[in-house]
């Protein structure tokens, strides 16, 4: 059997500039690096920089501080995006900090906020700094789909992001604008690491146990990583996915296919 042949994400035809917000998180900060290494001009958004991204001076990467719920904040972003944008990968998002029987209502309205208000605010006013043909990929979640009583407001969030992206979609066609949810499973990155902190002291069990019980029933038997998730986003923005729109791609390691 032959070895497997590592294709480059150059080889795709990828916008020339692309928005990344939650850059800093797992997902966000693989598809920053993917894209530069493809000569993509990347501007980089997150509500926190990271020191070591700074100096890890990417080339071709613009970090711009912008909290996605403050209105000046997202219209300053948009401002230092520019116009002619080719592309966007929505990747901010938090998660429940706490059981549905006991979160407050303030986290509720600060996870809606920032999941899928901010989300639609900013798409709203960024439709104009946009390219005729560009491609927006919005970080859904496997959430969506399934129930999730661990982290009910977030799966809520998610899935009111995945009815955007489909409504948006529409909305954008005469202008051949494509918009697609990029969803993933369980994946190793900060916010899988605070839902398992918090779960792990529920179930008075290290954290360590936590994740594997989770990761248990992934066919594939591995979590995926941010990576996994980036080559998704990568080629939803490319043009090699010029006739998907309005479709949600399930980065899951099988889950969604089921068992009896």
């Amino acid at each position: 059997m032959k070895s497997p042949v590592s294709v480059p994400a150059a080889s795709l035809t990828l916008p020339g500039s692309v928005l990344v917000t939650g850059a800093a998180g797992g997902i966000g900060a693989a598809c920053v690096r993917r894209l530069a290494e493809a000569g993509v001009y990347v501007v980089a958004s997150d509500v926190r920089i990271p020191e070591s991204a700074v100096q890890a001076g990417m080339p071709g990467v613009r970090w711009v501080r912008a909290d996605l719920c403050n209105s000046a904040d997202r219209q300053r972003l948009i401002a230092e995006a520019g116009t002619g944008l080719g592309g966007l990968v929505q990747a901010a998002g938090i998660i429940d900090g706490a059981p549905w029987t006991t979160i407050d209502e303030a986290e509720i309205d600060r996870i809606l906020a920032v999941n899928i208000k901010a989300p639609l605010l900013l798409l709203r006013d960024l439709t104009a700094a946009l390219t005729d043909g560009a491609s927006l990929v919005l970080v859904g979640s496997i959430a969506a789909r399934r129930a999730s009583p661990n982290a009910m407001v977030y799966a809520a969030s998610k899935a009111a992001l995945h009815s955007l992206a489909a409504s948006l979609a529409l909305a954008l066609s005469p202008r051949a604008i494509r918009v697609n949810i990029a969803a993933p499973g369980l994946i190793d990155t900060p916010l899988t690491d605070t839902l398992n902190a918090r779960l792990s002291a529920e179930a008075g069990i290290d954290v360590a146990a936590m994740a594997s019980r989770r990761a248990a029933d992934i066919p594939l038997s591995r979590l995926g990583t941010p990576d996994d998730v980036a080559r998704t986003c990568l080629w939803m923005l490319s043009r090699e996915a010029g006739y998907l729109t309005g479709s949600t791609l399930f980065s899951t390691g099988g889950v969604l296919a089921g068992a009896i």
